[in-house]
């Protein structure tokens, strides 16, 4: 009797030593040359287009220093020498045969290469502005004889709309503003605002160009506004005045003799009037068409005003802190520490941040008549003109987006941390450590850069360098 106990004992704990010593399947992705590194660092690889054995990212030779895209293990040559990103090279899909469109150059000039298929070469080419880089029907704008043209996945036309196409990269620091194809020419860095056919651009020295034409009759501008008829308005303040002294000017005509101390924001309505924050004295006020001046105010910030006569601004009064949206019975508030990020839209909606205490850093998000929080802290608040809305937050020391009532957590890099859909199974890894914790048991020898629970397989899968290997590993879960 005692000698079966004694078996029964010895294979309980074999298969527990089983159970706990199995080893994951490891697969080699791609084997780095010689000199050859990953171009952003270990665990910046384009975690997002990892997906099972289908992978990107970018390598780069030490000695040369060349870079070349990895795309399923098909190295593709980069011929610029200017900081490759995959976040900003163009559409990366794995998943697809030649699932690539990407920008490139080299001294004859850009290319884009679309599959394996060159476009070019250009005199200058640029992306979309804040193009989707998941989405295949990509648009570029490119330089030939001094115009500009639009490529829309593959089709040509003459270049639409107005933006800032490429800068001058010389101590001219001249930029290029592409109007409808042509090409207008303004110096420095700077703000352009688009309203119709018209635009205004600021640079960073004061100077006001107005659909390409300098406007000489002031300078030191601080700020300025147009609209759909042509109209174009801005503000200035005298130098070598102190305190400064703040003017407001339409078509080139001052508007107000008397001088303000501060001015915060400007618009101009398309029936050519004036709106905008100003301080004299010790008192801010708020000018709005239409609307009676609201005035008294300790500090006016954030001030908004839209097309629809939708309006917005936080003011300080009274060492408290307030918020007025048009169309709301009531201000906002009180609130002891400043509020962020407002916006509003079209429609009414609104959507900003404010922080209760500063000591417990209880940060809280109002979302028309609902609320969010407490949070640690928030940033990136954003809405749409659909009334869609997000924001990001970190709580309990993770960080987390809500995108319109949808919560996810933010994976910050250092760490990897999975549950299996069931339940029963975790993944965990930390990159300072050389091993994944699987169950409460450690296994491997080196860290995940990336990392998922695989549902139809019943097991965690990740990738790690190793050497000079990126590898695979799956690990089958009971």
């Amino acid at each position: 009797m005692k000698t079966f106990s004694l078996f029964i004992v010895i294979v309980l704990a074999l298969l527990t030593t089983d159970i706990h010593a199995q080893s994951p399947v490891r697969n080699v992705l791609y084997t780095f040359t010689r000199n050859e590194i990953m171009a952003c660092g270990e665990h910046h690889i384009i975690q997002h287009q990892l997906n099972r054995y289908r992978f990107a990212f970018l390598v780069k030779d030490t000695v040369t220093e060349k870079h070349t895209l990895i795309f399923n293990g098909k190295r593709i040559p980069l011929y610029g020498d200017w900081g490759y990103t995959l976040w900003s090279m163009g559409y990366l899909n794995v998943n697809e045969p030649d699932g690539y469109i990407i920008m490139d150059s080299d001294e004859k000039g850009y290319y884009v290469n679309r599959r394996g298929q060159k476009e070019g070469p250009y005199e200058w080419a640029r992306w979309e502005e804040d193009y989707d880089s998941s989405n295949p029907d990509m648009i570029y704008h490119y330089v030939l004889a001094g115009r500009v043209y639009d490529n829309i996945n593959g089709r040509v036309r003459k270049s639409q709309g107005i933006f800032v196409m490429m800068s001058s990269g010389d101590e001219s620091d001249t930029r290029y503003i592409s109007v409808n194809g042509k090409l207008d020419q303004v110096s420095g860095y700077g703000r352009l605002i688009v309203r119709g056919n018209h635009y205004a651009y600021i640079n960073n020295k004061g100077i006001l160009y107005f659909n390409g034409r300098m406007i000489y009759t002031v300078s030191n501008i601080k700020g300025a506004a147009i609209n759909k008829k042509g109209d174009y308005a801005y503000y200035y303040n005298m130098e070598q005045q102190i305190p400064a002294r703040y003017y407001i000017g339409k078509n080139g005509v001052k508007l107000n003799e008397e001088a303000y101390l501060g001015i915060n924001d400007l618009y101009l309505t398309e029936d050519g009037e004036v709106a905008y924050a100003y301080r004299k004295g010790n008192c801010w006020s708020v000018h709005i068409p239409g609307v009676e001046e609201s005035t008294g105010y300790d500090y006016v910030e954030n001030f908004i005003y839209l097309e629809s006569g939708n309006y917005a601004y936080t003011y300080r009064k009274d060492g408290k802190y307030y918020v007025r949206i048009k169309g709301q019975t009531t201000d906002k508030g009180p609130y002891d520490n400043r509020c962020r990020d407002l916006r509003i839209n079209e429609k009414g909606q609104f959507i900003y941040g404010y922080q209760l205490n500063e000591l417990n850093h209880n940060f809280f998000v109002k979302i028309n008549n609902s609320e969010y929080g407490p949070f640690d802290y928030v940033t990136n608040i954003k809405l749409s003109e659909e009334g869609c809305y997000s924001f990001s937050f970190e709580k309990a020391s993770k960080c987390y987006t809500n995108n319109n009532g949808t919560i996810t957590q933010v994976d910050d890099g250092s760490y990897i941390d999975i549950d299996s859909d069931d339940g029963n199974h975790s993944f965990y890894s930390d990159y300072t450590y050389d091993y994944v914790v699987i169950d409460g048991q450690r296994v491997g020898h080196s860290p995940a850069i990336k990392g998922w629970y695989d549902k139809d397989k019943h097991a965690f899968v990740w990738n790690s360098i190793e050497g000079n290997e990126l590898v695979a590993y799956e690990y089958k879960l009971d």
